[in-house]
C-alpha cells in the first residue's frame, strides 16, 4: 500500500502493478489469473499486470478458485465466470460462497436458512450455474474424492454417501470418511 492505495505485487515481492486500487485481493493470482480488485467504490477483475478483464460493476467480488466464484450487485447475489458472464440469484436464498469442484463440474453452495426462532444456521447444498437448487441445503459439510458425494449429516453428525439429488445410498452411520488428502467445505 502506497499513499492509501493498493498494487500487485509477484511471487519474488517485485511490484509488477503499480498502487491504484482501493482494494485488491491477489491472492493465489499467479495460479488462477484474475484477482477481485476496487476502484471508485466499485469491484472488477484484474490480470496480473492490471488490466481490467472485467470492468469494475459489482458492490462485492470474491476471488477465483476455479472457474466460477461470487459477486453481488444491487443488493443481489450472483455467480460469475473469468469471462465476465454472470447470472444473479433471486433474492432467496442468500449464498455465502459458491466454487466450481470436481463433481462433473457442479458448483456448490453454502446457504443461509433461518430457523423457527429466526436464528442463522448454515446448510450445505448443491447448485447449478444458473442457482437453481439440485440438492437441498440441509448437510452439515459436503466432501467430493473421485465422483463420490460424502455428506455429513447435519443432526449426528455422522459422514455417508449421497447422490446427486441428495438422497443417502450409504446411511451416514461414519465418523469420518474419505482420505486424509481429500478437502470439504463447512
Amino acid at each position: 500500500m502506497i499513499d492509501g492505495k493498493w498494487g500487485v505485487v509477484d511471487s519474488t515481492r517485485r511490484i509488477v502493478v503499480q498502487p491504484q486500487f482501493e482494494d485488491v485481493d491477489c491472492y493465489m493470482l499467479e495460479d488462477f489469473g484474475l484477482a477481485p480488485a476496487k476502484i471508485n467504490g466499485k469491484w472488477g477483475y484484474v490480470n496480473a499486470k492490471g488490466k481490467w478483464i472485467i470492468k469494475p460493476k459489482f458492490d462485492w467480488a470474491s476471488k477465483f478458485y476455479n472457474s466460477y466464484t461470487t459477486i453481488k450487485l444491487n443488493e443481489r447475489q450472483g455467480i460469475i465466470n473469468k469471462k465476465g458472464k454472470y447470472y444473479l440469484f433471486p433474492s432467496e436464498p442468500a449464498f455465502d460462497d459458491i466454487e466450481e469442484r470436481d463433481f462433473d463440474h457442479l458448483p456448490y453452495a453454502r446457504i443461509s436458512k433461518r430457523n423457527m426462532y429466526n436464528l442463522t444456521y448454515d446448510k450445505i447444498g448443491l447448485v447449478d450455474k444458473k442457482g437453481n437448487i439440485l440438492i437441498e441445503p440441509k448437510f452439515a459439510k459436503i466432501k467430493f474424492f473421485k465422483g463420490v458425494i460424502m455428506a455429513k449429516e447435519a443432526y449426528n453428525g455422522k459422514w455417508g454417501i449421497i447422490d446427486k439429488r441428495g438422497n443417502w445410498i450409504q446411511k451416514p452411520i461414519f465418523i469420518e470418511i474419505g482420505n486424509e488428502y481429500d478437502w470439504y467445505y463447512d
